[in-house]
């Protein structure tokens, strides 16, 4: 039996399954949750930027101050 032969019937078994999905009630509610979670991350990579924009400039202005 040669591997891929074997990985054509597990994939026929698979596809057979059935999978189990929460009432669209609830999947509504993950999918905004997601949307929520996705956005909080957006809020916080924004704020490291200019974290990361902040320190640099700090830096920078230490530097410069240093060498005056």
């Amino acid at each position: 039996m040669n591997p891929t032969g074997a990985r054509a019937r597990a994939s026929t078994r698979w596809r057979r399954r059935t999978l189990p999905l929460p009432p669209l009630t609830e999947q509504k509610r993950i999918v905004a949750k997601v949307n929520h979670l996705m956005s909080l991350l957006d809020d916080l990579e924004a704020k490291l930027r200019k974290q990361e924009e902040t320190a640099t400039r700090l830096a920078e202005s230490l530097a410069a101050a240093v060498a005056a």
